[in-house]
């Protein structure tokens, strides 16, 4: 039994590498607590449209301040998940938005949602019964 859970394990974080998250440090970062780590990353896909659907007015709306605090969110939830690139391209992002560096921003902003997009549905397209321990 505990053979076939180390497969699924194996399985699930080989799944998840593909997509760029590393799953050992998402489950670090949720205290090792699986079924935890599990629902974050559906709570991560969950939020996907709400997320984008307010970046994407704050940006229309040059709001950077807001725009700021929501890619900050986004960073540090991707950064729990253990999507650790992604995590660092929302970090720049950030630092761009802190630093109104709005041209940054404008140059990057479609490829960071595109991204965040791809995350999401690549994790939505994994079978419920594959993501288990």
């Amino acid at each position: 039994m505990k053979k076939n859970t180390e497969t699924k394990s194996a399985s699930l974080c080989l799944q998840l590498e593909q997509i760029g998250i590393n799953m050992n440090q998402g489950l670090k970062n949720c205290n090792m607590e699986k079924d935890f780590y599990l629902e974050m990353l559906q709570t991560y896909c969950g939020q996907k449209e709400e997320n984008c659907k307010t970046i994407k007015k704050l940006y229309e709306d040059d709001n950077w301040p807001g725009y700021t605090a929501k890619v900050h969110a986004l960073k540090s939830v991707s950064r729990t998940i253990g999507a650790e690139n992604f995590s660092r391209q929302a970090e720049k992002m950030e630092q761009a938005g802190k630093a109104r560096n709005t041209a940054y921003i404008r140059e990057h902003h479609h490829h960071l949602l595109r991204e965040y997009g791809n995350i999401c549905s690549r994790l939505s397209s994994m079978h419920s019964g594959q993501v288990d321990f």
